[in-house]
């Protein structure tokens, strides 16, 4: 957690994060049911499709506990998602998010709160690849922006940290 009554320090938002990558093919998955987070759930409330796991037809991340989604397509879009997985249910999100957990240090909702500013999404479109109409985002990319910590919890523009 942290603690507010310490200046704010600058830093990489890949000292306060870590990105799952660990890929399954859903037909993998013994359950009868997965929540899978995928860009039209996000668009349609918010709510993972609940479904069986051989109705999904590509690889997708495995992920449990807390974590925060971010698309890296079409940033001009900004999809952030705060999970928190049903411990009860395979999670799968789609590959076109990064999967963003906590190394500790803040909260999956702190996490998501960088990663829902303006300036965020604003320093990413300056890194984005693609067409102005939809830029999109390789994962390293994400992670070389500077983070403001402490008092607040912000992001800084136009900083070199990495």
């Amino acid at each position: 957690m942290v603690t507010f009554d310490k200046p704010a320090t600058l830093v990489a938002l890949s000292n306060l994060v870590s990105q799952e990558r660990s890929q399954i093919l859903p037909s993998s998955v013994k359950t009868a049911h997965v929540a899978h987070y995928s860009l039209p759930a996000f668009d349609s409330g918010q709510l993972p499709e609940v479904c069986a796991p051989a109705s999904i037809k590509s690889g997708k991340f495995l992920f449990s506990g807390e974590a925060v989604l971010f698309s890296k397509l079409n940033l001009v879009t900004p999809r952030v998602w705060n999970v928190i997985v049903d411990p009860r249910m395979e999670a799968l999100a789609s590959t076109e998010f990064l999967v963003l957990k906590s190394r500790g240090e803040v909260t999956a909702a702190e996490i998501w709160a960088i990663c829902s500013q303006a300036s965020f999404t604003e320093n990413l479109l300056e890194k984005s690849t693609g067409t102005s109409n939809s830029p999109w985002l390789q994962p390293v990319e994400a992670f070389d922006v500077g983070c403001s910590v402490g008092q607040d919890t912000r992001c800084a523009r136009n900083v070199g940290v990495g």
